[in-house]
């Protein structure tokens, strides 16, 4: 796949070559018919005296102006020239936008560089997850995670959020007696830390 692609880039490069050596080529036309026009404009002389003679027959100056200006409108056509640079510049993207959808296709993504690894061990992730099923009050579950984890389990490490935990039970319940007591309990504690609870 990677030769593939490679080769896929040398033609692109290749192509994007011609086109530069063919727009050289285009300027330098366009400068030599210029440079051509002047040239026979120069060898008339005065334009409004001069006549020239060929082939025994006369023209006037204006007509041999005429006719070097006609020829040189016909070599410098914009239009045409526009068209054919075009047409080449839209070739040349057309294959970068390909070599670019191959580049994507071949070359993996690196997610190592966007994803930054996490150094934990079983039982910091274990003691998270415990620790998450204690706080949201899911102590039959937080047990059973523990015999299977091979956490301690205590009754009296989980008591202070069983309490918690039924205080905001009781609070949903519009019940704020079990609050109140928590607070009664624990107004040193409160008043020290600033609490805003309203009701100790």
């Amino acid at each position: 796949a990677m030769s593939a692609l490679l080769k896929d880039a040398e033609r692109v490069m290749k192509r994007r070559k011609t086109e530069k050596e063919q727009r050289q080529r285009l300027v330098d036309s366009l400068l030599s018919s210029l440079q051509t026009a002047l040239t026979s404009l120069q060898e008339c002389g005065d334009p409004m005296q001069c006549e020239t003679k060929e082939e025994g027959g006369g023209k006037s100056e204006a007509e041999v102006v005429s006719e070097v200006l006609s020829r040189l409108e016909e070599e410098l056509s914009i239009e045409s020239h526009i068209e054919r640079l075009s047409v080449d510049s839209k070739e040349v993207t057309s294959m970068l936008t390909k070599l670019a959808k191959s580049a994507d296709k071949t070359m993996p993504p690196d997610l190592e560089r966007a994803c930054r690894p996490i150094q934990h061990s079983d039982a910091q992730l274990n003691d998270v997850i415990f620790d998450h099923l204690v706080r949201s009050g899911r102590l039959e579950m937080a047990r059973c995670f523990a015999r299977e984890a091979g956490i301690a389990f205590k009754e009296e490490d989980v008591k202070p959020y069983m309490q918690i935990y039924r205080i905001c039970e009781d609070i949903r319940r519009q019940e704020l007696e079990s609050a109140c007591q928590f607070a009664r309990e624990h107004a040193r504690e409160l008043e020290e830390m600033e609490s805003v609870v309203p009701f100790h």
